[in-house]
Formats: C-alpha cells, sequence, structure tokens
C-alpha cells in the first residue's frame, strides 16, 4: 500500500532505516531525512507492508517540476514492482500539482535504477561529472534523466 509520510518519529525512523540498508555510507542521515521533511516543497511517500515501509520515494516539486532526490526499497523486496510504483505515485502527484517535467539523478552504473526509470518513461538528458561524493560504485558520474508530464 502507497500512503504519505508525515514528519513524525515514526515516518523519519522507516526512511533513515531505509536509507541505511539500500545506501550503507552514502545514506542520508537522521537530520537530513528531518530537514527533507521539514522542507515545505518536499514529499515523501512509502510502501507499506504489514504495518512496515519496505521502500520510499523522496521528491521535491519546485517552479513547477518534480525532482525526485531518492527511491529505495529493501534487497528482499526488489524485483515485485514496487519501485515503479513508488516513481510513478511520484510522477502522478508531479502531474496533479501542475508540474511540467520531472527529473533525477542516477549513478552511471547503476544500471538496474537506469532501467527502473526508463521503464517509467525518463531518458538520459546529460551526465554530471563528480557527482557524488560516497557510494558502492565504482565511479562518481550521474546521468541526469528527465520526462515530461
Amino acid at each position: 500500500m502507497l500512503t504519505r509520510l508525515s514528519c513524525d518519529e515514526k515516518s523519519v525512523g522507516w526512511v533513515v532505516s531505509l536509507e541505511k540498508s539500500c545506501f550503507g555510507v552514502a545514506a542520508w542521515t537522521e537530520a537530513s531525512v528531518v530537514a527533507e521533511f521539514a522542507n515545505t516543497f518536499s514529499e515523501f511517500w512509502a510502501y507499506i507492508i504489514e504495518d512496515e515501509a519496505v521502500g520510499y520515494v523522496g521528491f521535491r516539486i519546485v517552479c513547477g517540476e518534480l525532482q525526485i532526490s531518492n527511491v529505495a526499497v529493501l534487497p528482499q523486496f526488489r524485483r515485485r514492482g514496487i519501485a515503479t510504483q513508488l516513481v510513478n505515485a511520484a510522477v502522478l502527484r508531479g502531474k496533479e500539482t501542475g508540474c511540467s517535467g520531472a527529473e533525477l539523478e542516477v549513478n552511471v552504473s547503476n544500471v538496474a535504477a537506469r532501467a527502473l526509470y526508463e521503464k517509467c518513461g525518463f531518458t538520459v538528458a546529460g551526465v554530471r561529472k563528480n557527482f557524488y561524493s560516497d557510494g558502492e560504485y565504482d565511479t562518481k558520474d550521474a546521468y541526469t534523466m528527465i520526462r515530461s508530464l
């Protein structure tokens, strides 16, 4: 079940836990998650199974554009369409609020995430050199991916 999260202890805990499980050293800190919840442009949506978040999408709606910041699904729940539902929920929310386009960054070596975003209608628009500071991939470069809404 998809649900919009609010800035409460349970929601922040879910996002922090998912960040650590999915991104390791590159995970957002609890302070970063709380700050993002406090940003009036930001939203977090989670996929809930048996009262536990197994995935989430974080995004901002700014100046008529949807900016997806993070998509995370616990490893044991991947390949079930959850990430697709999360990205599509963010896209739908962007459409509902009048956004004309969406953008995100993804590590050029993250083949699975790139395939997900392409499946959701995104295309590569450019490369950001040294975009990432830490992570599991051999490169720090990111593709910027976009789509119309």
